[in-house]
């Protein structure tokens, strides 16, 4: 009901809108003949197809059952837009092989040949059927002198001057897609349709579709009321909005004429041209014709001259404010931000004053910033006396101000070393001050404690000082003028005379007594020594063998003392008993060999401590090749020991036997040759020859003599030719229990794709499982009795691939 009744207001406002349309038979009214089933698109008068795809043809004459009739149809249901009929074509069917590129397409002659320089306006109306899965966003419209035509059912490869801009999905209203056409004249042709391959993703997902009876991936739309007619190109406004603007002086102002196109121009001055430049105000008319509209248009320009005043330059005060400030512009109205109206006003405070000057219906706004500095406080103190050596930080900081010292320097501080008189200039804009100052530097009196010294066994020692002073602190905190020394360390004395202060230092040491330690009596392992050397801590030793050897390298048994002194004279002395430890053996066995590609443990039994000849340092080495092998042990005594093992290589035995056999139906006996000790197979058996009876890996391992082992594999592939059957006919749910299921009988196939279409090349069924097969159904239902073309794509078990395609009959 509301669908009705929106179509019909519709349809009112276009007729009231109504131009002259060059679409002969647009809203597809007039026919020779009803439609009375698809494909019937040539029974609506003035139209046709320029392809072998077929459009379609629905009027509300047509029989119920003919699946063309209004509103219920195969493509969904719709009211026509206007009257009792409308057409409709594929935007494409299926989106897949072998549909993928299937179009439909419209075709009309125009009523008469198009005007260059002319602008047509275009427009139709279209919706989704309702049995559409994909709508598409390329709806289009291909105007043309030359009628384009093609022996297929493929896209038209044409350019359209009119495209839907969004994807069209309404499958319950009628959509209008309409665009303007610049004609470049001659032109006689319509041509309505998609004009883009699939590739280019024309389509979208709708919900609502069959999905079924030919439909999955199908967009169709139905059309109605087709129309070109004239259209006029020029905008509503030829020209801009009127201009008032303020200026200090009148400028030139060019004027253009709004939009482009086949034009003839009039304006007020005389010109011709889409373009003037005028250089006075006042009221300007333009007249433009096009091939098919004419209008007008006109514009006021007035440019008032507005006033102009400098209130001059920002300024600042140090101190008391006082300042006239002039506005200029006599016979002008002032407004001011303290709220004066005069031309001049006086300003006694510092801030920011404003002034808005009215004169000829136009303002002008100026500004002027006074502020006001204090002057700064300055103190550099009062003269001063200083120990020489020393010195004094002079300090003017003030914020926000500059410095300027009597040497020229600028920072806030300045550091004194020397006597003299120091000035500085503090500034900031307008504001300064200066102070002065004058800094007297005394010489330090002399201190000395006298050089740095040693004693021996803590004899004391009094330090002096040579110089009179007015107080002393020693190191301790203690006063006076000496201090007895104890100790060896650091000892310092500070002197206060008048405003100096002097320290002294002086260092006190004590002759060193030499440190020996031959350490803990103990065991070594045999052939081990100990090395001793005190040469750098001693110039002289006596041992109890009466050597004097200051570098000595003991070896056990036996019990050693030493005494050594230093240069101070000091000496000291020690003892060391030294015994040994019982000697480790190690043996890594006779020399021997290794077999090819196999491994030869060495194990030298149970030790703390293991080094290969690579360097290793596990407990067990794998000898995978021939050489010298070499372990040194180390026991828990740190004691070492060694052996050497020489091993020589043996080849592993020789297998002769192929492998990679391939053959069909195997049945063969395999006999490797070589000499061997022992033989066996992947299975367990020791014979020397094997029976092949299947497909597949086999592996011999033998051993020599020596113990030497090999293996050998024989692959046994299946090389026959694939074997396909496939029937003709079969009988799904006819409760038998014989020819339920329709697929390839095949043997010797390895791999394999069996697909089922209907006859429109709908896919109904696929499997890539060997004898698996199709029941007769589509989408959970029965599939009708017909005949359906099936493909079957293989690949054998020799390798070989192929494809078997055919029909077979569905009987129920």
């Amino acid at each position: 009901m509301s669908k009705l009744l929106s179509l019909g207001i519709i349809l009112v406002s276009t007729f009231q809108g109504l131009a002259q349309n060059f679409v002969p038979n647009g809203s597809f009214e007039l026919y020779p003949l009803c439609p009375t089933a698809r494909n019937d698109g040539r029974r609506c008068y003035s139209w046709d197809v320029p392809t072998e795809g077929t459009a379609d043809y629905f009027n509300t004459c047509s029989n119920a059952n003919s699946n063309v009739d209004v509103p219920n149809n195969f493509a969904g249901t719709q009211a026509p837009r206007t009257g009792n009929a409308y057409s409709g074509i594929y935007a494409s069917q299926n989106f897949t092989d072998p549909f993928l590129e299937y179009r439909e397409y419209m075709q009309v002659t125009l009523d008469s040949f198009l005007i260059a320089g002319g602008v047509y306006t275009f427009e139709m109306w279209v919706s989704l059927g309702d049995n559409s899965n994909f709508a598409s966003n390329k709806m289009a419209a291909y105007i043309s002198a030359a009628k384009p035509t093609a022996n297929n059912n493929l896209y038209l490869n044409v350019t359209p001057q009119i495209v839907s801009p969004t994807y069209i999905t309404d499958k319950s209203g009628w959509t209008k897609i309409t665009g303007v056409y610049l004609a470049t004249g001659g032109e006689h042709y319509i041509t309505i349709g998609v004009f883009e391959p699939a590739a280019t993703n024309t389509k979208t997902a709708v919900s609502g579709g069959s999905n079924g009876a030919g439909y999955n991936g199908v967009s169709y739309y139905y059309i109605d009321d087709v129309s070109l007619t004239r259209a006029c190109d020029l905008p509503d406004s030829l020209l801009v909005p009127d201009i008032k603007q303020c200026v200090a002086t009148i400028p030139s102002t060019i004027l253009s004429v709004a939009g482009a196109g086949s034009r003839a121009y009039l304006w007020s001055t005389g010109a011709t041209t889409p373009t003037i430049t005028v250089t006075q105000p006042g009221k300007y008319f333009v007249k433009v014709n096009t091939p098919f509209c004419t209008k007008s248009d006109t514009i006021s320009i007035q440019y008032p001259l507005m006033p102009v005043a400098d209130l001059g330059d920002d300024t600042t005060f140090c101190g008391a404010v006082n300042l006239n400030i002039d506005a200029h512009n006599p016979g002008a109205t002032f407004s001011w931000s303290t709220g004066a109206t005069t031309q001049t006003i006086t300003a006694i405070i510092p801030g920011k004053y404003k002034v808005l000057i009215s004169k000829n219906g136009c303002s002008f706004l100026d500004s002027l910033t006074i502020s006001s500095n204090l002057p700064p406080s300055l103190d550099l103190g009062a003269n001063d006396t200083l120990c020489e050596g020393s010195s004094k930080i002079l300090s003017a900081f003030s914020p926000g101000y500059t410095y300027l010292w009597q040497d020229g320097s600028d920072e806030s501080t300045y550091m004194v070393t020397t006597s003299g008189q120091y000035d500085v200039l503090v500034k900031n804009g307008v504001c300064s001050i200066k102070d002065s100052i004058h800094i007297l530097f005394q010489p330090k009196p002399d201190l000395n404690l006298g050089p740095d010294a040693s004693y021996c066994f803590q004899q004391p020692t009094t330090l002096l000082t040579n110089t009179a002073g007015d107080s002393y602190l020693w190191q301790d905190g203690s006063g006076g003028i000496s201090f007895i020394a104890t100790q060896p360390g650091l000892y310092w004395m500070q002197l206060t005379k008048e405003k100096c202060t002097v320290r002294d230092t002086v260092m006190l040491g004590q002759k060193t007594i030499p440190t020996l330690d031959l350490g803990l009596d103990r065991k070594v392992c045999k052939e081990t020594s100990i090395l001793i050397d005190f040469t750098q801590i001693a110039n002289s030793a006596i041992w109890n063998d009466a050597s004097s050897s200051l570098n000595r390298e003991l070896k056990a048994p036996g019990l050693f003392a030493v005494t050594i002194g230093n240069a101070d004279g000091c000496f000291a002395s020690d003892t060391i008993s030294l015994d040994t430890f019982p000697s480790p053996t190690v043996t890594i066995g006779t020399d021997s060999f290794v077999c090819e590609d196999a491994d030869y443990q060495i194990d030298p039994g149970v030790y703390y401590y293991y080094t290969w000849q690579d360097g290793s340092h596990s407990r067990v080495f794998n000898a995978t090749s021939a050489g010298t092998y070499y372990v040194a042990i180390r026991d828990d005594n740190s004691c070492n020991a060694s052996d050497t093992l020489v091993l020589t290589a043996k080849a592993k035995p020789a297998i002769s036997m192929v492998k990679l056999l391939r053959i069909c139906n195997p049945d063969t006996l395999i006999t490797p040759k070589g000499s061997f000790k022992t033989y066996q197979w992947q299975d367990g058996t020791i014979d020397t020859s094997y029976h092949i009876t299947v497909y597949g890996l086999y592996t011999f391992n033998v051993t020599d003599t020596n113990n030497c082992a090999n293996t050998a594999t024989l692959e046994v592939r299946n090389n026959c030719p694939a074997d396909i059957y496939v029937p003709n006919a079969f009988t799904p749910m006819d409760n038998d229990g014989l020819n339920d299921f329709f697929f390839p009988i095949t043997r010797n196939v390895k791999d394999l794709e069996f697909k089922i279409y209907d006859r429109w090349g709908q896919l109904l069924f696929e499997t890539h499982t060997i004898n698996e097969g199709w029941d007769g159904s589509f989408m959970n239902k029965p599939a009708t009795s017909d005949v359906y073309v099936y493909t079957v794509k293989f690949e054998a078990m020799n390798g070989d691939e192929g494809v078997r395609n055919g029909n077979v009959t569905l009987l129920r």
